[in-house]
Formats: C-alpha cells, structure tokens, sequence
C-alpha cells in the first residue's frame, strides 16, 4: 500500500528538496481526516526515498528528499562553480551595510 503525491504549484524547490503535497481524501478543521492508499505492485519500487513532514505548511505538505548518494556530486558541482558578488546587495558586498543601533539610525 502507497500513498499518492504531487509536485506542489510554485514550489520553493531546491538541489536537495522538492516540495509535494500527498492526495488525500479531505482535511476537516485543517487537519487531514482522510488518507488515501493504493495498491501498487511490488516491482513499481526502484529505489527507497525519504520525505519529511513541512512544518507551518499544509497538514498534507512534505519535503521529497533526493537521494543521498547524489549529494555528493551536487556538493562538488556547487564547490567548482564560481563565487559570484552578484548575489550580494552592494552595500553587503562592499561591506558598508547600514547598521541599526537599536534607535532606528
């Protein structure tokens, strides 16, 4: 016995996360009061995954892990590739950000 999931609309995804959200048969209060399983065939599996419960998201919301042994080629991958200041503000970069001394200046 399975249960189904999809892919969530406008995922916050990652390198190591995707966002799903499992079929369920109805919420009541907010909170899942129906689970849905299906029988799948025992051949249907390939590899084990793990998914882990998204807190403050919806009650049928999860976390589908990647495997953990692409970690470390997505690891290396990020090591080679260049750093980029792009992707700092400009005061961060130039470390001249402002700092707030407790009285808004």
């Amino acid at each position: 016995m399975v249960e189904c999931s999809k892919h969530v609309e406008n995922p916050s995804n990652t390198e190591l996360i995707t966002e799903i959200e499992i079929d369920v048969g109805g919420f009541s209060d907010g909170f899942v009061s129906k689970l849905m399983f299906y029988l799948a065939p025992v051949e249907a599996f390939v590899v084990p995954t793990v998914v882990v419960l998204t807190i403050g998201g919806k009650n049928n919301a999860y976390m589908w892990l990647k495997p953990w042994h692409t970690w470390r080629d997505m690891f290396v991958k990020w090591l080679h590739e260049p750093y980029c200041m792009d992707d700092l503000s400009d005061s961060e970069a130039d470390g001249t950000e402002d700092e707030d001394d407790g009285w808004g200046r």
